[in-house]
């Protein structure tokens, strides 16, 4: 961290890794960690294509995303309805991760060491929170689904509710892991 702020980069916010506890006993993790994401590391794209090099990365894989920007910093122990109040923007997106540790297999403190294994981050088009009904919202962006395909083929599927049972409820928790003010 030291060493980016020393080269002029700046820290634009946080990522929350390990949320889906499926794969919790794989990694030895029982919690989510966090870490930040940089300026250096983050793009937006205004379409539904980008395009990066690879060549950079260890082990690189990709995650599909959901992103908050926020009107106003979330204190600890809010409800979820209080933290929505709090968000200006969701945006989709993806997630390069990577790590410097043979075939992903590491200690739980390695992730953090390893910068919690983040490599780049595209920011999709930024949807205003006001599309959203507010009392519904945590239920709207855990039902997200998302196909990966490559050259027109099916490789996965998967379901935003496996992060930590929905976005919204990932972003109070770290609040709270954070804060530790909530139950």
């Amino acid at each position: 961290r030291r060493l980016r702020l020393a080269r002029g980069e700046r820290a634009l916010g946080y990522k929350i890794g390990f949320t889906n506890r499926g794969i919790w006993p794989r990694y030895g993790v029982f919690e989510p960690i966090w870490g930040p994401v940089w300026d250096t590391t983050v793009e937006r794209v205004d379409d539904t294509r980008a395009t990066v090099s690879l060549a950079q990365f260890s082990a690189p894989r990709l995650e599909p995303e959901i992103m908050f920007g926020f009107a106003r910093t979330p204190t600890a122990g809010l409800s979820r309805e209080e933290l929505f109040d709090c968000i200006e923007w969701v945006a989709h997106g993806f997630e390069i991760v990577d790590t410097h540790f043979a075939d992903w297999r590491f200690a739980a403190a390695d992730t953090v060491a390893d910068f919690a294994l983040h490599g780049r981050l595209f920011v999709g088009p930024r949807v205003p929170v006001g599309r959203f009904d507010r009392a519904h919202v945590a239920d709207e962006l855990a039902a997200v689904e998302v196909v990966l395909a490559c050259d027109g083929r099916e490789v996965e599927t998967g379901r935003a509710d496996i992060v930590l049972d929905g976005p919204l409820h990932a972003l109070r928790r770290i609040g709270c892991q954070l804060g530790r003010a909530c139950e």
